[in-house]
């Protein structure tokens, strides 16, 4: 599945806190998909419902356990943490 990245628009001389999502299901279902897409349609309007947020990037991972040490997007994401592509984490 791929995740789709909006871009807000930018207004002039207004700060805007970037803000991403981690989202994660467990399996490979069609089912855990379904909630996959559910989870990423909720931070998008979530973060979007915040005047003076701008959306980042979803980072999502599917099919990886919680226990797994190679979630490679959650790993991505702290990595672009470190590089101060966002601020905050929803």
């Amino acid at each position: 599945m791929r995740i789709k990245v909006l871009q807000p628009h930018k207004r002039v001389n207004h700060h805007y806190m970037r803000v991403s999502a981690y989202v994660r299901v467990s399996s490979d279902s069609e089912e855990q998909e379904g909630s996959l897409e559910n989870q990423t349609r909720y931070f998008e309007e979530y973060i979007q419902s915040h005047s003076d947020w701008m959306l980042g990037e979803v980072y999502a991972d599917q099919g990886i356990s919680g226990f797994s040490d190679s979630r490679s997007t959650f790993l991505r994401m702290l990595d672009d943490a470190r590089r101060h592509k966002f601020e905050y984490v929803a």
